[in-house]
């Protein structure tokens, strides 16, 4: 895992903690945690654009693991990924399958995930 530190605000916990729930599942079952060599690499970044806004980035890589086909039926653990976690978070998530393992990308604005120091002082 690589990125920076980053106080996540509980709606992000929650959606979060549905598509890490989701993840290693699957790929216990079918992807890279089903071989003894395979590995998972997550890794998130904060970029600024030019309006001041800033966005969060978060990738999930398998490697490792045995070559995966997309699925051709829209599973839950897809739209789970895909659609619910992004769109609760006011982002987008894109799934792919390449030959080293399956990549799951989340994109949104940072505000959406992160919580404010102000936030925590108030608690």
């Amino acid at each position: 895992m690589a990125g920076p530190v980053i106080i996540l605000q509980p709606n992000a916990v929650q959606y979060l903690g549905i598509a890490f729930h989701e993840q290693p599942t699957n790929s216990a079952k079918h992807g890279a945690l089903s071989r003894h060599r395979g590995r998972i690499e997550i890794a998130w970044k904060v970029t600024s654009a030019g309006d001041g806004t800033d966005s969060f980035r978060l990738i999930w890589r398998e490697l490792g693991g045995p070559i995966v086909d997309a699925i051709t039926r829209r599973a839950f653990g897809s739209v789970v990924l895909t659609r619910v976690a992004p769109q609760a978070l006011g982002g987008t998530g894109k799934l792919e399958f390449d030959k080293q393992g399956v990549v799951w990308t989340l994109e949104t604005p940072l505000r959406s995930v992160e919580t404010s120091l102000a936030n925590i002082a108030a608690d």
